[in-house]
């Protein structure tokens, strides 16, 4: 999709990639192959689905569901530096990767 592109490029322009891989590899950051609808370990515990709103949530406030076995090294200033738009983009994006 066009919103799934458009977050593609702004994945690769914000430095998203350094962490994340697009396969379901581990990185810094969990891999984002897969992740979306999946069940998500969190270090407290509990475990969620990665429907679009813990999706969204994690870009914004990535320390409030951080995954077991990752330390909350996210930068937390993407709800202050990405428009709504642009996170809905990236959320599309991760989406897309299946």
């Amino acid at each position: 999709s066009e919103a799934a592109a458009r977050g593609e490029a702004l994945a690769a322009a914000t430095g998203c990639l350094a962490c994340h891989n697009i396969d379901d590899t581990s990185s810094i950051g969990p891999g984002w192959g897969g992740l979306a609808g999946s069940d998500v370990a969190l270090a407290s515990g509990e475990t969620v689905v990665a429907d679009d709103a813990y999706l969204f949530n994690s870009i914004i406030d990535p320390a409030s569901q951080v995954v077991a076995g990752f330390d909350a090294a996210m930068p937390t200033t993407y709800a202050d530096s990405l428009s709504e738009a642009e996170i809905n983009d990236l959320v599309e994006y991760i989406k897309s990767l299946g």
